[in-house]
């Protein structure tokens, strides 16, 4: 036969339930704050400006950047136009090492990652060479594929990116070479000084 519950085991589960019920509430507040920080991403050349050009052949660094507290993992992917450029390396920086790499030119994409056992706060993730192999006119934007970029803390919770900026690559035509020519020395010019000299002459003679 069982025993009735008395007053005192009711209250110590009811206790039990408000602190389980605290704990959870507490944690899912925690998280709700973590992805709901205002972190952003972005794309920078060199320079610092969010666009470059060049000509087929040129080589530039961009920098690929968080602006966020306690960062310790990110992943990153990126769309481009293989016809205008191509990726030649994705390297590490001072804040985080050589990330692990997957670049798919056929279809244009590049992804990378990487981790670190403390957090930094507006890191640089990577450093992209890239190079121009597109004919003058062509354009293509480097833009993060939303789903599959991702930054965390050090306890792998997610970090919500409200803002993705990215850059655009412009390449542009060689301009022509033309030889230099002295002006007022041309073939037309050369030909009236010879006969101008050649009567000179002739009427010396005479």
């Amino acid at each position: 036969m069982t025993r009735p519950v008395g007053s005192a085991g009711r209250r110590s589960a009811v206790t039990a339930a408000v602190t389980v019920a605290l704990l959870v509430g507490a944690i899912a507040s925690s998280a709700g704050v973590v992805a709901a920080a205002d972190a952003s991403i972005s794309i920078t050349g060199a320079d610092g400006g969010t666009s470059l050009e060049g000509t087929d052949g040129d080589r530039f660094d961009l920098t690929v950047a968080a602006n966020a507290t306690n960062v310790s993992a990110y992943q990153a992917s990126l769309a481009f136009d293989p016809e205008v450029v191509e990726v030649v390396s994705v390297s590490g920086t001072d804040d985080f090492d050589d990330p692990v790499v997957n670049v798919d030119e056929e279809n244009g994409r590049v992804a990378f990652n990487q981790y670190r056992s403390s957090t930094v706060v507006d890191p640089q993730l990577a450093t992209l060479t890239v190079e121009i192999v597109g004919s003058g006119g062509n354009w293509t934007s480097l833009s993060f594929v939303k789903p599959e970029t991702k930054l965390s803390d050090d306890v792998a919770r997610e970090r919500g990116i409200r803002r993705f900026d990215g850059l655009t690559v412009t390449a542009v035509s060689e301009a022509p070479t033309t030889e230099a020519v002295a002006p007022g020395f041309g073939v037309t010019t050369a030909l009236a000084a010879g006969v101008t000299l050649y009567g000179y002459l002739y009427w010396r003679r005479e």
